[in-house]
């Protein structure tokens, strides 16, 4: 009867052992899987919530290139919005009102405060759509975020794609000529802050795979790196 039961023993070995290990490695591969899926949008979804509530005013560069064409910006992030600024090129100084968010432009001329559209400069409104407030009504597509191989101990780089129906949604302007536009957001975040350092935007054609434009926002608190005006 011993011998019976140790016959049993090893056979449930036999077979436990085995099935015990394909289980763990099962778990291991799916937990790496759900970790590098749902980590970065987290990341950002809780760094996001730090900048809201301790980072209200930003200074902010903004440096845009495209085919044959720059433009740079330093100004003033309130509230997730650009308010104030100047494109340093050309000593535009330029406003967004608090309530209207209509943007104004100091006429060179006469140095009166004027809406972007009297003078033909509307485009600009494109320029200074504030990339917080992207980032929060792109939030549906943290889930399919994904971290970059980035050679850095203080950042991480958080990598969002942005299908044509997502811009429409959001409201950005789509006045190019592309076919099929698509946009690629990169994000660097401080991890041991949760601040976030730098995004950039590339708007790029799917289907030529042409590129349209980057846009590249840096931020700093005031007083830290960068200057307000």
């Amino acid at each position: 009867m011993l011998v019976i039961k140790r016959k049993i023993t090893v056979k449930w070995e036999i077979i436990f052992f085995p099935i015990l290990f394909l289980l763990l490695l099962f778990l291991a591969y799916y937990n790496m899987i759900y970790l590098n899926n749902i980590r970065p949008g987290k990341m950002l979804e809780k760094t996001m919530q730090n900048m809201e509530l301790n980072f209200n005013h930003l200074n902010v560069d903004i440096k845009e290139r495209g085919n044959c064409y720059s433009i740079a910006f330093k100004g003033n992030i309130l509230e997730n919005e650009v308010v104030y600024g100047e494109i340093l090129d050309y000593s535009l100084k330029i406003m967004k009102e608090r309530n209207s968010r209509k943007l104004l432009i100091k006429d060179l001329k006469d140095h009166l405060w004027k809406k972007a559209s009297e003078i033909g400069l509307e485009a600009l409104e494109n320029l200074l759509i504030s990339p917080f407030e992207l980032l929060n009504s792109w939030t549906t597509l943290y889930k399919n975020a994904k971290f970059l191989n980035y050679q850095s101990e203080k950042e991480k780089v958080i990598l969002l794609n942005i299908s044509p129906e997502a811009l429409q949604k959001t409201g950005f302007p789509l006045d190019c000529p592309a076919e099929e536009p698509w946009m690629k957001c990169l994000v660097f975040i401080d991890e041991e802050n949760l601040f976030i350092n730098r995004i950039i935007l590339s708007l790029f054609d799917k289907s030529s795979d042409e590129n349209i434009f980057n846009r590249v926002f840096s931020f700093a608190p005031p007083g830290g790196n960068g200057s307000s005006l």
